[in-house]
């Protein structure tokens, strides 16, 4: 059993550190862009480059984020063996209106975390924006 209980441990860290890379994805990415292009141009004058940093460098840091994200969701599902013996299965748009009708696409523990994490976010932000962070107009 010390097997087992292992393999528990291990896929119980993959979990713990997808649920930080998600956090990371949806809320340290964007803010430490905005950093970065904040201490890009000193003057109160606006330059393009802060702004191109900002489009270019958030979604290329989100896109190897959650490359290495699927990584170690494909670790997971390796180390507990969940979606190994599901075949493929087409998206709803390219299937026949005569087909089964209750095919789904079988939903990893990266799809759950993602999701979950995204509204986490999504309520942070409605929360620091309704009480954090101030009105923006003059007093």
């Amino acid at each position: 059993m010390p097997i087992v209980r292992g393999r528990h441990i291990v896929a119980l860290g993959l979990i713990v550190v997808m649920v930080v890379g998600s956090m990371t994805l949806w809320l340290a990415v964007p803010v430490a862009w905005l950093w970065v292009a904040s201490k890009m141009n000193q003057s109160l004058d606006p330059t393009f480059g802060p702004y191109v940093a900002v489009a270019i460098g958030i979604p290329t840091t989100m896109l190897v984020l959650f490359t290495l994200l699927r990584r170690v969701d494909a670790a997971h599902r390796a180390l507990t063996g969940t979606g190994s013996q599901a075949k493929p299965v087409p998206p709803p748009w390219r299937r026949s209106m005569r087909d089964e009708r209750n095919l789904h696409a079988p939903t990893s523990a990266l799809d759950i975390i993602l999701v979950a994490t995204a509204i986490a976010a999504g309520l942070v932000l409605v929360v620091w924006f309704a009480f954090f962070a101030g009105s923006p107009l003059p007093q």
